[in-house]
């Protein structure tokens, strides 16, 4: 089911519609989207066709939301997060 809206989406550096991202390089991505359910600090991941409660860690998700968590049906938030690519990235 989808549970957002995907309003913006920004990856930099990146000029065109696929990035190709280094190993080792800086990265920045800004998530902008509108929250179309309720969901708690804890995430879902599908195994075996069903969804099973997956509980993310304290310093996982919530800590690179705009607003911060919980997460409510009908608010726009925006996720950032800035690092390096691991150099184990595939």
């Amino acid at each position: 089911p989808n549970d957002t809206n995907l309003l913006k989406l920004d990856v930099s550096p990146c000029d065109s519609d696929r990035c190709i991202l280094k190993r080792g390089s800086h990265v920045s991505i800004t998530i902008k989207f509108k929250a179309l359910t309720d969901v708690d600090a804890g995430g879902h991941k599908v195994e075996h066709g069903e969804r099973i409660l997956v509980l993310l860690p304290q310093n996982g998700l919530c800590i690179h939301m705009n607003p911060s968590c919980p997460i409510k049906a009908g608010v726009e938030y925006i996720y950032s997060y800035s690092g390096t690519v691991p150099n184990t990235a595939e």
